[in-house]
């Protein structure tokens, strides 16, 4: 069903994929530690693995992945994304009221995706940005800046000012392998870091 959906939307966006199953191609694991703000009581730190592994990739750039994320706090079933080259998501199943994404889970994977995504041009004063998922006023378009670029290193600054609850953060991005090493996000609802654990493109 999944195949099914992201050939639709990879279709809707101008690519193509192909008509054979997506097959796993990289698998990255993060360690992952938040915090969450709740009223006026902080609660953490947890800490949790995230995994992504990608599913493989349609013609203009944009991919399919896999995502599970287990801690001591929260566990989120796995789900499957793609990601358009734009940077925008689409989750299967939905996040929904009775299907929620977990706090940490919600801020790391879309800059995560982002990074994922090859073929970006990363200079210093670049500039990018992804429109919300949603109308929500919760939601707004999250910018990206490239900071600084030393070798294959560069920092990324990531905001979302226009959201009810703004979002800062930073992104080290290793610009010869398409993959961020580490991703740290503060919000009102919390502070979230991922750093890097494993890729397996490093082994083979």
């Amino acid at each position: 069903r999944f195949l099914i959906g992201i050939i639709a939307w990879a279709l809707a966006v101008g690519g193509t994929a192909s008509a054979d199953p997506p097959q796993p191609s990289r698998t990255v694991v993060y360690d992952v530690t938040s915090t969450q703000h709740c009223s006026h009581n902080l609660f953490g730190p947890e800490h949790a693995t995230l995994t992504v592994t990608i599913l493989g990739g349609f013609a203009d750039g944009g991919l399919a992945v896999r995502v599970a994320f287990t801690g001591e706090g929260a566990n989120q079933l796995p789900f499957q994304l793609a990601i358009a080259p734009d940077g925008r998501l689409a989750y299967n199943p939905e996040p929904s009221a009775t299907n929620p994404l977990c706090p940490a889970v919600a801020l790391v994977v879309p800059p995560l995706a982002v990074g994922l995504v090859d073929g970006r041009r990363i200079a210093v004063g670049q500039t990018w940005t992804v429109p919300a998922r949603s109308t929500s006023r919760l939601y707004g378009t999250t910018w990206y800046h490239v900071d600084t670029v030393n070798g294959t290193h560069a920092v990324i600054v990531i905001t979302d000012p226009g959201r009810a609850r703004p979002l800062t953060g930073t992104m080290a991005y290793a610009t010869d392998t398409s993959l961020p090493l580490s991703i740290d996000l503060d919000s009102i609802i919390g502070h979230v870091t991922a750093t890097l654990r494993s890729d397996s493109l490093a082994s083979r």
